[in-house]
């Protein structure tokens, strides 16, 4: 098409549209085109009347479109031969109307009445942008398609044509493309802009219907905030297109025209940086506007503050700041936007004004209209309320003294002003101490060095004295300085003459100092480096002692004595006698168990003897405190006072330390086995933690030694031993000897001490002695340290009792089944051996090994029990002894055992040999062992009972001569002992058969009287010796363990578990034949393919296990075809009812591997028979 075409087609009225003289198709919004043209005048108008009776009903406003648009008048119309003046006003009716109807657009009755106003007014040509307006909000509609669809835009140059391909499409507009267009087309978003306000301007006339506008408002302001977000760069030509709109909105008394204002504004402060005097325009003009819209006020406040969040403006000017303040309830609205959001740049803007604000109120520069006390309500309300973030707080305080010194430095300024402004400022500088702390004391030591001015310096002391802690910062004469830096002064006599000031405080109360001022500068100079500072420091404390509660007086009193070097610096003995009169005065102490024990950690090093200089400040301290009362609040110092009394009486200077430690340890011992066992049981675990921390002082690592002797000294008592409490003291001893292992394990203890390692006493006092002369000359701390050591383990072997439940005739020590003491003893018996094994090549050591095995396993039997545990248990899954033994340590037990067994006689060989022995059966499965040298040392132990009688010498003798394959290979001994036995499924009744069958016998026997971890090992040597005898020997044990699985199963053990699982093994063709023989073979076989409970993750179940023993060797050697039909009968019913996928999936591999009888399968599916049933007289 030229362009002169173009020209004229734009030229072209309405009514020249070649459509409007079609007869074929007319325009229709509900009708198809050609339809539509069957459709006469009449009936069109009915549609419309019909429209717009059903509207009226809805809303009367439509009444007025009646006699223009829907009258029989309005029928015979036609626009085209009508005068300009008539159409114009036709036009001006169809676009208020459409207005009007844009809010029912998707009502039925709106469309029937835009299908009149296109037939009759042909609305889509002359009216377009109306039209458009009207249907516009609901551009995501099928029905918004249709109307575009009528509209003729195929001209590029239309205003309209970015809508073609909607039309084409019949797609409906989408969001994307709208938001697009908008910022792109600033006419278009101008449309979008007119639109609401023609809306809002013709809606004002019907104040209840306001309503209506909300679709309207949605999708204004849903597409103005999203074309600014997604516009990447915000011109100032969007920004001059939209503020007079923006002024429109903040203008307008609509809740929604003004909420979709705010998201508007503050889209634009997040996107465009704007020029302050804009800033300032619409932040006043936000402000001045609040309370036009009351239930707005909050929406309001949050626009203000993301426009000065996000734009900064130097300052807003004092004009809007009274509109601020008379909005009401504002304090409490911006407390509720701070607990989600940041206030701080709205407050950044008031607090300045406020308090401005409060000193005109005093000078009577009062703003007209305004009560003068509004600004002094607010801030007190803003202290409140509103927690001041971002340095406000510091802001604040600044101004408030700031403009304090201002007002009162005026020269002639009336004293009762300033009396006023004392009065409206003191409230609220307490208010901002309480809130914050420390942010006044920071405003003022940052403006203390800028007064210099002697006027100035009287008003920085008038306005100090408004707060709480105006009194440190007054100046002390003597230091020139005030009282807080004289605290903090680096020469010592500046902070004691501020201590000392600060006493006089407290004592007289003149100053107006906070507590918490007082509190901190008592407590900082109680850690002071100079002990002149501490002793004064501690004074007031002592003066100051009701401000601080019980349990920080004890806190703080007992940092003292942590500190304390008395060595050092002889001053600390006044200090510490001081905190030591204010510990016992305490009340609290008498009620509170856990604080009693803490004080008598603490004081405990100082109570024990370290030097025997009578005059020292350690023997002082010593003696103070056992006479301090300390040794009557609490039971584990009872007797302490009267026993150090006699001991320096009655003792000679240089004995005393070796025999006060020794007194020490004895009455410590006794009060705890003689006090009441909860409560002495956590001060055990005190001393127990004390123990276990680093020692690095002398007075630390004595009373280190003390405490572990005294603990060790009461692990038993009369009563017997307190098994978890040895336990704790054995841990302790433990770590200690492992940390000094390489000089406990190395150092030579004098042969004149080794009667003293046998004898049954504790430390003599001459080693105390001797120790501590060692310190004090700081050699060989560590071999000092080790020697006592060894002496504390000596006294625990001794102290260690076995318990009254521990077994003494049983042929095992079952972990399994003892009492929980006797587990806790054995548990100990091993760690023993362990460490006094660890340290066998030293002499302290063999002599420990020798006492050990005196006192807890002299009888020879006992000891080869105690061996036997300790070749097994590292097998053990379930743990019950909560102890690991490591191969290494099961090996060094096997040798120590071989060298024992090795000396024995000949007879005392016999009994270990022997059923009532376990020696044999647990070196047989050591014989199994994954481990080479484990293997090697079992062997070795066999050897040593080669050629001895016993039961068992037929495999003894078998074994022996094969220990080198043994030892090479973990898998020989279970092939060697399956060929061994191999011959007792021979039919010949030989006097060699009978003898293997009963030494068979023997071993499986053992099986129900050894640990399950045992028989599950033993089970695992004897996996290749199969027979009926086997399976019959063992079916008790197999009915045993079913049982427990179905009545606790959660009480089965791993290793049980296994045992079974080991045991349901001997079910194999060899064993076969004593199914049909022995019923309960069969019948506990089928309890086992019916036992389903899973006992352990990743262990099968014993159904499983079960079933896979069902081979076609197996079920080939069942002779009887009763037994076999069972089997099938079994494998039916659990194929049919099972609902386990993996017990089916195990069944049918059963079948497929098994060979059947057509006969017996028959016999499974063949139905009941009839006959044999019996039936009611009805059924027959």
């Amino acid at each position: 098409m030229t362009s002169l075409a173009q020209q004229l087609q734009r030229l072209a009225l309405p009514q020249s549209d070649p459509s409007l003289l079609s007869r074929d198709e007319v325009a229709s919004l509900l009708f198809d085109p050609k339809e539509a043209a069957t459709i006469d005048r009449d009936t069109a108008f009915a549609i419309g009347c019909t429209g717009l009776e059903e509207l009226l009903g809805i809303d009367p406003s439509f009444e007025q479109f009646e006699a223009p648009l829907f009258s029989q008048l309005a029928k015979t119309l036609e626009r085209s031969v009508q005068t300009k003046a008539v159409n114009k006003q036709l036009d001006e009716n169809i676009s208020l109307f459409l207005i009007h109807l844009s809010p029912y657009f998707l009502l039925k009755p709106a469309q029937k009445c835009l299908e009149w106003l296109i037939r009759r007014f042909h609305i889509h040509l002359y009216n377009q942008d109306s039209l458009i307006a009207c249907v516009l909000p609901y551009h995501e509609t099928r029905i918004f398609v249709r109307v575009i669809q009528l509209l003729k835009i195929n001209n590029s140059k239309h205003k309209w044509f970015w809508l073609l391909p909607v039309k084409q499409s019949g797609v409906p507009l989408a969001r994307g493309t709208l938001i697009t267009h908008c910022y792109k087309d600033l006419g278009f978003m101008d449309f979008i802009c007119s639109l609401v306000t023609k809306s809002v301007k013709v809606f004002a006339e019907y104040p209840s219907r306001s309503s209506q506008l909300r679709v309207l408002l949605a999708f204004y302001a849903s597409t103005i905030v999203s074309a600014l977000v997604a516009a990447e760069d915000v011109s100032d030509n969007i920004v001059a297109k939209l503020f007079p709109y923006i002024q429109k909105g903040l203008k307008s008394s609509l809740p929604d025209y003004r909420a979709a204002t705010y998201m508007i504004i503050c889209q634009i402060s997040v996107k465009v940086t704007m020029e302050d005097s804009f800033v300032n325009s619409l932040a006043s003009q936000i402000i001045k506007t609040l309370t036009k819209t009351p239930s707005l006020i909050k929406d309001g406040l949050g626009c203000l503050i993301v426009l000065l969040q996000r734009q900064k403006p130097e300052s807003l000017g004092k004009k809007p700041f009274p509109h601020l303040c008379n909005v009401p309830d504002l304090i409490t609205t911006l407390q509720g936007i701070s607990e989600t959001y940041d206030v701080s740049p709205l407050l950044r803007y008031m607090l300045p004004h406020l308090v401005i604000s409060i000193i005109h109120h005093v000078t009577g520069e009062e703003t007209e209209g305004m009560d003068g006390q509004i600004y002094k309500r607010h801030l007190e309300a803003i202290l409140t309320k509103i927690p001041l973030r971002n340095n406000l707080d510091h802001l604040l305080a600044s101004l408030l003294f700031e403009e304090y010194i201002s007002y009162s430095s005026q020269e002639e300024i009336d004293p009762s002003k300033v009396t006023l402004l004392n009065e409206q400022f003191l409230p609220l500088i307490r208010l901002l101490e309480n809130k914050y702390p420390s942010t006044l004391d920071v405003v003022l030591e940052e403006h203390l060095k800028e007064i210099t001015d002697l006027q100035k310096q009287e008003h920085f002391h008038q306005f100090i004295s408004l707060s709480t802690s105006g009194g440190k910062y007054q100046f002390l004469a003597d230091s020139d300085t005030s009282l807080m830096l004289s605290l903090n002064h680096p020469l010592a006599p500046v902070r004691l003459l501020a201590i000392n000031h600060l006493k006089n405080i407290m004592k007289t109360s003149k100053e107006n100092i906070d507590e918490s001022f007082i509190k901190e500068a008592v407590l900082t100079r109680l850690g002071d480096d100079n002990i002149d500072v501490v002793l004064s420091a501690v004074s007031a404390f002592e003066i100051f002692k009701q401000n601080f509660s019980s349990e920080e007086t004890i806190s703080y009193l007992l940092k003292l004595f942590q500190r304390a070097e008395l060595s050092k610096n002889r001053d600390w003995l006044k200090v510490l006698e001081i905190a030591a009169d204010l510990l016992i005065k305490e009340e609290i102490l008498s009620e509170n168990d856990h604080l009693s024990n803490q004080v008598v950690i603490n004081l405990l090093p100082f109570m024990i003897i370290n030097n025997d200089d009578r005059e020292s400040a350690e023997m002082k301290i010593a003696i103070y405190l056992s006479k301090s009362g300390i040794c009557s609040l609490h039971p584990l110092l009872k007797g302490w006072k009267e026993a150090l009394e006699t001991i320096i009486k009655s003792t000679k200077s240089r004995k005393i330390i070796g025999v006060a430690n020794q007194k020490m340890i004895h009455l410590l011992a006794d009060n705890i086995i003689s006090g009441d066992p909860s409560s002495m049981l956590k001060m055990v675990e005190d001393l127990v933690s004390v123990g276990e921390k680093e020692c690095y002082s002398l007075k630390q690592k004595v009373t280190f030694h003390v405490i572990v002797s005294a603990l060790v000294s009461c692990c038993s008592s009369l009563k017997g031993t307190h098994f978890p409490f040895a336990i704790r003291i054995f841990s302790l001893l433990q770590k200690k000897i492992k940390k000094l292992e390489s000089v406990v394990t190395t150092v030579e203890i004098s042969p004149e001490w080794h009667f003293e390692l046998m004898a049954d006493k504790g430390i003599p006092s001459e080693l105390w002695e001797h120790y501590i002369e060692q310190l004090n000359r700081a050699q060989g701390v560590a071999v000092e340290d080790s020697v006592l050591l060894v002496f504390s383990l000596k006294n625990f072997i001794y102290a260690l009792k076995a318990p009254k439940s521990f077994p003494k005739d049983d042929v095992w020590w079952n972990p399994e089944h003892l009492e929980e003491d006797s587990r806790d003893y054995l548990h100990l018996l091993i760690g023993l051996f362990e460490m006094i094994l660890g340290g066998a090549n030293a002499a302290h050591f063999r002599i420990l090994m020798k006492l050990f095995i005196k006192v807890h396993l002299e009888d020879v039997f006992e000891l080869f029990k105690f061996f036997s545990v300790l070749w097994t248990y590292g097998s053990s899954l379930s743990n019950p002894l909560n102890y690991s033994v490591k191969s290494a340590l099961q090996t060094q037990a096997l040798y120590v055992g071989c060298a024992v067994l090795s000396s024995q006689k000949t007879q005392c060989k016999h009994q270990l040999a022997s059923l009532s022995s376990p020696v044999v059966t647990s070196l047989l499965i050591n014989l199994g062992s994954p481990v080479k040298e484990v293997r090697r040392a079992a062997i070795q132990c066999l050897q040593s009972l080669s050629q001895v009688a016993s039961p068992f010498h037929l495999v003894i003798d078998h074994l022996v001569p094969k220990a080198e394959e043994i030892t090479s290979d973990a898998t020989y001994v279970v092939q060697d002992l399956g060929t061994l036995f191999e011959e007792l499924r021979r039919e010949k009744k030989l006097k060699s058969h009978q003898k293997l069958s009963e030494t068979l016998k023997n071993l499986l026997n053992c099986v129900y009287s050894c640990p399950s971890y045992i028989a599950k090992d033993l089970m695992k040597v004897l996996q290749e010796v199969n027979s009926e005898m086997v399976l019959s020997q063992l079916l008790p044990m197999i009915e045993q363990l079913l049982e427990k699985i179905e009545k606790k199963p959660r009480a089965v053990l791993k290793d049980e578990a296994i045992v079974l699982h080991r045991t349901l093994g001997k079910y194999n063709e060899y064993s076969a034949s004593l199914l049909h023989k022995d019923p309960k073979s069969l019948d506990l076989f089928i309890r086992a393919v019916h036992t389903t409970e899973q006992l352990y993750t990743g262990m099968p179940t014993i159904q499983i296990t079960a079933l896979e023993k069902i081979t076609k060797p197996f079920f080939t050697a069942i002779l009887d075809e009763k037994v076999q039909q069972k089997f099938l009968g079994m494998l039916f019913d659990l194929l049919v009812n099972c609902k386990n996928a993996n017990c089916t999936q195990t069944v049918s591999s059963v079948f497929k591997g098994i060979s059947v009888n057509a006969e017996q399968i028959k016999v499974e599916l063949e139905p009941p028979d009839k006959a044999k049933s019996l039936g009611t007289v009805q059924q027959t």
